[in-house]
């Protein structure tokens, strides 16, 4: 199969989060106590921001605490729009879907990680899909900055008979941030993991990231499929 063309960087996100946040006072009848017990209220305040790690369950469709696919299209495919936990061996984690190259661990003892694909007209003629996943930080400080340590990855393996190609990049979509797009270059790296550290300053209080992956340019016929991968350790996100 050809590598073709390079879908446009300047995508859209195409979602609206709303969140809205409710506190209640608790009431206390007069007693004696010996200690305070923290409100609700309080215990927002404290709480620490969070991005969830990506370890999880392997599965198509399977997806560690805190991450969901982003669904913007119906009917939603479970193939033309595959999504969910893979291995550092196989596809989903599926015995019959091994990577044909192997990835390493990003970092020591790392765990399972979110794959995404984009593909056209290699599950049939006409045939075009992606998926993208995404997360909610919550709990930020409105113009604090934060870090996120990120590792992207693509890996190869066998669809239809036909062997995939290796992603160029991996897209990273935000709202609630100054940083509206960036991305993981992985233009050259074959099961390679390339590790990038995203700066950000917070505009609310909650901000979404949204992940997907492109592939690179070419020329026709257009016919492609791409794994693009992401992994996210505990504790990558820091203030600074």
């Amino acid at each position: 199969m050809n590598v073709v063309q390079k879908l446009p960087f300047s995508l859209s996100l195409a979602c609206c989060i709303m969140m809205s946040a409710c506190s209640q006072e608790d009431t206390q009848v007069p007693q004696p106590q010996t200690e305070k017990v923290p409100s609700t209220a309080n215990l927002k305040v404290n709480a620490i921001p969070v991005m969830p790690p990506t370890d999880g369950p392997a599965g198509l469709g399977v997806y560690a605490n805190g991450w969901f696919k982003f669904v913007n299209y119906k009917p939603d495919d479970l193939h033309e729009h595959a999504a969910g936990t893979s291995t550092l061996t196989h596809a989903w984690g599926h015995p019959a879907m091994p990577w044909l190259k192997p990835l390493p661990e990003p970092v020591p003892k790392a765990g399972n990680f979110l794959t995404f694909i984009r593909h056209e007209n290699v599950l049939g003629a006409g045939i075009q899909g992606h998926s993208q996943v995404r997360t909610i930080i919550k709990n930020l400080k409105p113009g604090k900055k934060y870090s996120i340590s990120l590792y992207g990855a693509s890996s190869i393996g066998i669809v239809n008979g036909l062997t995939t190609q290796y992603a160029d990049a991996i897209y990273i979509l935000t709202t609630g941030t100054n940083v509206g797009y960036a991305y993981i270059d992985l233009a050259g790296l074959k099961a390679q993991w390339k590790h990038r550290i995203l700066t950000f300053q917070a505009t609310g209080t909650t901000a979404t990231f949204l992940f997907g992956c492109l592939g690179p340019g070419g020329s026709l016929p257009k016919q492609y499929y791409y794994y693009g991968h992401l992994f996210v350790d505990l504790d990558s996100l820091q203030e600074i």
